[in-house]
């Protein structure tokens, strides 16, 4: 048993990143319960580990790779006006892949890992 757990400020705010639920949470569970949701079937889970690499570990070459073998297009779900996909996770399933099909525009000799 753990007693007397001491934790420092930076490693709260790194376990907040991890809570289900939380609008700043970045780790998918990979359930797939979204896929069905979704009317053009998009990989949602392989876009989320996108997102979990580019702002998660700061690998955005990862995440360029794990992006486009989705096939998505960097207006991806902007447009979807029928998008009611939910999270079990209660993440805003259409902001983060807006926010994260923009790297789509970056010429790839641009990223780091």
């Amino acid at each position: 048993m753990i007693r007397n757990l001491k934790m420092t400020d930076q490693e709260i705010e790194d376990l907040k990143l991890a809570s289900p639920g939380s609008e700043t949470s970045l780790y998918c569970q990979q359930c797939r319960k979204c896929i069905p949701q979704c009317p053009y079937n998009l990989d949602i889970p392989a876009i989320m580990r996108s997102y979990m690499s580019a702002y998660g570990y700061r690998n955005t070459q990862q995440a360029f790779h794990t992006l486009a073998d989705t096939g998505i297009s960097e207006k991806t779900c902007e447009d979807c006006s029928s998008y009611n996909v939910r999270c079990v996770s209660g993440f805003d399933i259409k902001r983060k892949i807006t926010d994260i099909a923009r790297l789509r525009l970056v010429p790839e000799e641009f990223l780091k890992a």
